[in-house]
């Protein structure tokens, strides 16, 4: 009865250690090709084989490989070749496992002339651009490029191909804010702006000059000048002016009429350069409405008259035509009212309201019409009023150094 147990525990026994090496198998199989394709990279193609027939230096010979480009066939194959050698098809061509003829191109001695600059190098290559770009000199599209075999090695300095490169001539433009680098064989400057579609307005300006030829000319700025006519509502600002109201203290205002701004038509003629406004001339203007002045009306009633000179201004400025306004500030600015002030001083220094000298006074005072106050005392505030107001009607406020 137990020998079927037994038997069944070792079937399973078995059948665990059978998956687990299969298991173990499968990882060894999966880590083996990585690492032999981090060894060989891609140049291994399992056990596939590829016949190439190599033509080399006047030989043919048979090469069998298992790699997958023709640079990997000749390198197992112990085959160099010098700098500049190529083949037939490129070395980079897949191997696939079909046979193949591989042609090897030996560089030969080439001669090249830039701009009357000579130097020498190899190629493989006879297409005058292949050879340059093989050795790596940058051709432009506007340069001209041409090739010859040397036929005389003494004179050329050496032997094989010779090619010859005319550099386009090359001008810095500056236009439309950006600066450009052409090369061209366009013998004036117009016709090179047009070959590289720089268009020209007709009052645009062009330095060294639209019709100038090229010959020594290395620069060329080209000024865009537009024009343009505009018309335009303009506002005129209204004015204001003010008048005193003698019904008012001062620092009271009011207003008498608004102000209210006009308008014009105006036509300009405006000039750009580069796109940039330059200038802008009037060509006409039309009136559309007036302005309306606004008119003020200000307090003329002094608040610190404490000695009431006021009134008594008002009526000699009134009666020779003078601003009582501006008189009141003087006499307020040489006095603060104080018809006393000076009294005390000495003779011919200044007294009173408006601080006469006494010799001015008597002159003053004397010639004030019709002789009302000829003699009357240098500290009489009314007198002081009157022959100021007269005396301002006929010469002003020079003679004083406060001023209204």
């Amino acid at each position: 009865m137990n020998i079927p147990s037994k038997l069944d525990k070792l079937h399973s026994f078995y059948g665990k250690a059978k998956y687990a090496f299969l298991a173990v198998f499968a990882l060894t199989i999966m880590f083996s090709a990585t690492v032999s394709h981090g060894v060989y990279g891609d140049s291994v193609v399992g056990t596939v084989e590829t016949q190439i027939a190599l033509k080399m230096d006047g030989n043919t010979k048979k090469l069998t490989t298992t790699q997958n480009t023709i640079g990997g066939a000749l390198a197992q194959n112990s085959i160099s070749l010098t700098k500049n050698d190529i083949t037939e098809p490129p070395l980079d061509t897949y191997l696939s496992g079909k046979s193949l003829n591989v042609q090897v191109v030996r560089a030969i001695p080439v001669l090249v002339s830039d701009n009357g600059q000579s130097w020498s190098g190899h190629s493989a290559y006879t297409q005058p651009q292949d050879i340059l770009k093989q050795l790596n000199v940058e051709i432009f599209p506007e340069d001209k490029v041409s090739a010859e075999l040397i036929l005389d090695p003494a004179a050329e300095g050496a032997v094989g191909q010779k090619v010859v490169i005319l550099r386009a001539p090359i001008y810095t433009v500056y236009v439309d804010d950006t600066t450009k680098v052409v090369r061209s064989w366009a013998t004036n400057i117009a016709d090179m702006l047009a070959e590289k579609g720089i268009s020209l307005g007709v009052n645009d300006i062009v330095e060294p000059g639209k019709a100038a030829g090229l010959s020594g000319v290395s620069e060329i700025t080209v000024t865009r000048i537009n024009y343009a006519d505009i018309a335009q509502m303009e506002s005129i600002d209204y004015t204001t002016t003010s008048q005193y109201d003698f019904s008012m203290y001062r620092g009271q205002s009011k207003v008498i009429q608004v102000g209210v701004n006009g308008s014009k038509n105006v036509n300009y003629h405006i000039v750009y350069k580069n796109g940039v406004e330059i200038s802008r001339t009037i060509t006409s203007s039309e009136l559309v409405s007036s302005p309306i002045t606004k008119e003020i009306a200000k307090g003329a009633i002094p608040t610190d008259d404490k000695y009431g000179w006021w009134p008594t201004i008002i009526s000699a400025a009134n009666h020779f035509g003078v601003d009582p306004v501006g008189m009141y500030d003087v006499m307020n600015c040489e006095s603060a009212g104080r018809d006393w002030i000076g009294e005390e001083r000495a003779y011919n220094l200044p007294k009173g309201l408006f601080q006469y000298r006494d010799d001015t006074w008597i002159g003053a005072s004397d010639l004030y019409p019709g002789g009302q106050y000829s003699g009357v005392l240098i500290t009489n505030g009314t007198a002081q009023i009157y022959v100021t107001a007269w005396k301002v009607s006929k010469e002003g406020w020079r003679a004083w150094s406060c001023k209204p």
